[in-house]
């Protein structure tokens, strides 16, 4: 114990002095002891403080640390009690994907989409947007703003298409660029006899539906702000009690 306490003080004191020297300039001519490296025996295990191109390290055969006045950088299992709020993460010096935001449309939920109506289907209790008599023609839209500094951006999500679709699509557009299209006939290729009876009606007039169907898209994009916007093409004269749409699961990420 006496010996872990001691290995404590003497890297408390090394950190202490390496990080006091970079942001001052302090000279470390001045200093009494001046060394390459410094390593502990610990077991069958060596601990080695050391200041490699300017950056120091803190090396066991189960961490690294590394660290100067602009970062801190830990290769290691972690466990944390409390909130950890990241802007950017990096595995292995490549840029990780960072969650940003998620719409689940829960009833409870602030509503961020314009002309968004939240709606379940059938006997399910998992809400989404839009669905029958609700989303038909036309289209939801929402902004994400103050967004932190990135270069990428991805978008991903679930969308539902309910009753009699006979090859119109939906879109999904960023910043008034059109990233993904889904297409959706209710029988295509069989009687409409057989789509009838085999096919699955979960809500909405008695026409089968084609539920979740994942998206995932992702583009270049330094701006603060965001702007989706998802539309049919269904013509205007399309009633959305007999044909209809939503998204669920609405996920941004940033990298």
């Amino acid at each position: 114990m006496y010996s872990n306490r001691k290995i404590t003080v003497v890297l408390l004191l090394y950190i202490t002095h390496f990080v006091h020297s970079k942001t001052t300039g302090y000279d470390s001519s001045d200093s009494n002891l001046i060394v390459g490296s410094i390593g502990f025996k610990r077991l069958s295990q060596i601990t080695e403080l050391c200041e490699v191109n300017n950056d120091f390290l803190f090396r066991t055969n189960e961490v690294q640390l590394r660290m100067n006045q602009d970062i801190f950088e830990c290769l290691s299992k972690m466990k944390l009690n409390g909130t950890l709020k990241t802007t950017t993460m990096t595995s292995l010096s490549v840029k990780q994907w960072v969650l940003w935001e998620v719409d689940r449309f829960n009833f409870k939920d602030e509503m961020n989409w314009i002309s968004g109506t939240v709606n379940t289907c059938g006997n399910s209790k998992d809400s989404f947007l839009g669905g029958p008599c609700v989303l038909g023609p036309g289209g939801v839209k929402r902004f994400y703003n103050h967004l932190p500094e990135h270069t990428e951006i991805k978008i991903s999500g679930r969308v539902h298409f309910f009753d009699e679709w006979n090859g119109e699509s939906v879109f999904l557009k960023v910043n008034d660029k059109i990233l993904w299209s889904q297409w959706h006939n209710w029988c295509p290729t069989v009687p409409d006899s057989a789509c009838m009876k085999f096919g699955i009606d979960v809500c909405g007039i008695e026409y089968p539906d084609r539920l979740s169907v994942y998206l995932e898209v992702s583009m270049v994009n330094s701006d603060s702000s965001v702007a989706l916007e998802f539309f049919s093409n269904l013509s205007k004269e399309r009633n959305p009690c007999d044909v209809s749409w939503g998204i669920d699961d609405i996920v941004l990420h940033i990298r």
